[in-house]
């Protein structure tokens, strides 16, 4: 990718008159949120409005100082990127110009291994159900959209990032789907050199199981060394195929125990389970908004991003329950009853870009948000 310094392209310029226009920046987006050498990165603008205008995409290191993409003038516009950068677009015209909202794409030096299983459908019937994690600053990770059959689910465009302080420990609970049978593990490792391996000294958890159980609570530990930023964190549950003790470290890449492996026997082959991928924001001690465990077993919306539909589940229901979706702008969008502990609002017809949803439930009132892509 070529960059040079900033250029406005008028539309007055080319065709000799001047035109009248009010240029809205609308939502940046990207086709991915985590990338390597190997992908073509697609930056998109939502909303983005007015007649006669033209388009200018930027770059910056740190959302301060920002520079023009060279020839990146359409939306979308399509390249190969070469490091961790925020993005933007231009909307201009004559009269005046207006700038998109600001999206950063994380970046590794090297592609990410694909998490192996032996079976050829690992999480079709057993695996991770629910993944909740508590951070500070009030943010957290609370999923449970992880049904998928290849056993691996690229969750980097989940916003927004949960944020984790040096030197911090953060709890969690994994909710599983169990064949009770055989030995099941878990562990959570952080790529804080950003080079796309995930090492042994990356992993941020020791190995814990989920034998028999299922729910466990595990404890990580972010290191005071962590660099600052963000990062991919790697959250990873396999099926041993014996009752036993494996590894004191889990393989976050291959199908089988790297220690424990015989090849004569199928023993400790990874067979059955499920891998996600999140980005998580790396910060300094951060001592406040660390939310307690039970406070996620209230109310939850997903999946998130969303293209079709959103699910909010609540654990009880009360007379006169409702959703309200809103825009960006606080434009009422589509109100809808909400009349069991599940309820799914078809969200196909939006737009992409950012949506909040206001959540009256009971006396309480919630406010989430998601994106809509």
């Amino acid at each position: 990718m070529k960059f040079i310094f900033p250029i406005f392209i008028l539309l007055s310029a080319l065709t000799g008159k001047a035109q009248s226009c009010t240029p809205i920046g609308g939502i940046a987006y990207s086709n991915i949120c985590a990338a390597c050498p190997s992908d073509t990165l697609m930056l998109d603008d939502s909303g983005a409005t007015a007649s006669g205008v033209a388009y200018q995409w930027q770059y910056s290191s740190d959302s301060i100082v920002w520079s023009d993409i060279a020839d990146a003038t359409t939306i979308p516009y399509s390249f190969t990127p070469t490091g961790k950068y925020h993005y933007r677009c231009i909307i201009a015209c004559p009269e005046d110009s207006s700038y998109s909202s600001t999206i950063q794409v994380y970046y590794e030096s090297s592609c990410p291994c694909f998490p192996q299983y032996a079976a050829p459908n690992p999480s079709i019937y057993w695996g991770m159900q629910t993944f909740i994690l508590n951070g500070s600053s009030d943010t957290y990770i609370r999923d449970s959209d992880n049904v998928d059959s290849f056993g691996f689910i690229n969750k980097t465009c989940r916003a927004p990032y949960i944020i984790m302080g040096q030197g911090m420990n953060y709890t969690g609970i994994i909710y599983s789907s169990y064949d009770y049978d055989y030995t099941w593990e878990n562990q959570i490792w952080i790529d804080f050199d950003d080079n796309g391996v995930f090492d042994v000294s990356e992993a941020i958890t020791a190995l814990f199981s989920t034998d028999w159980v299922n729910s466990v609570n595990f404890t990580l530990h972010i290191p005071s060394s962590a660099n600052i930023g963000l990062h991919r964190m790697r959250v990873r549950n396999v099926q041993l195929q014996e009752i036993g003790t494996g590894a004191s470290n889990m393989t976050p890449c291959g199908s089988y125990d790297s220690v424990y492996y015989d090849t004569t026997l199928d023993y400790f082959y990874y067979y059955w389970g499920n891998t996600f991928d999140y980005l998580v924001k790396i910060d300094t001690p951060i001592n406040t908004g660390v939310a307690s465990i039970n406070s996620f077993l209230e109310i939850r919306l997903f999946p998130n991003p969303a293209q079709n539909n959103v699910v909010i589940q609540i654990p009880f229901i009360n007379d006169n329950d409702e959703a309200t979706i809103y825009d960006i702008t606080g434009r009422e969008i589509l109100k809808q009853q909400i009349n069991s502990e599940k309820t799914i609002i078809n969200v196909a017809m939006l737009r992409e870009g950012l949506y909040y949803v206001y959540l009256k439930n009971g006396a309480q009132t919630t406010v989430m948000k998601f994106l809509k892509t």
